[in-house]
């Protein structure tokens, strides 16, 4: 089963962490941002292929056209082929 299993927060910059097992078949895992109106800010993670084990990926603050998003709360989702979750997280600057 695929979980999330930390945030981590900086200075501007998250880092979600979380741990992925092996998978016989399936779409593979994906991360989003959403703002607080659910509109998606940010993917992190599209569909690809990871292996099994523990993973982090960072998110600086910024819309994937590279304008930084102000402090604030955003959601993030993660899902797998077993999960889907959502989270809440504060960005300070």
């Amino acid at each position: 089963m695929s979980r999330p299993c930390a945030l981590h927060v900086t200075v501007a910059q998250l880092v979600i962490c979380f741990v992925l097992v092996p998978m016989v078949a399936g779409p593979a895992p994906a991360l989003d941002i959403y703002d607080q109106e659910g509109r998606r800010v940010r993917t992190l993670l599209s569909d690809e292929v990871q292996s099994a084990g523990p993973r982090a990926v960072w998110w600086d603050g910024r819309v994937a056209r590279g304008r930084p998003m102000a402090s604030g709360s955003y959601l993030y989702r993660f899902r797998s082929e077993e999960l889907v979750t959502t989270k809440r997280m504060i960005l300070l600057k």
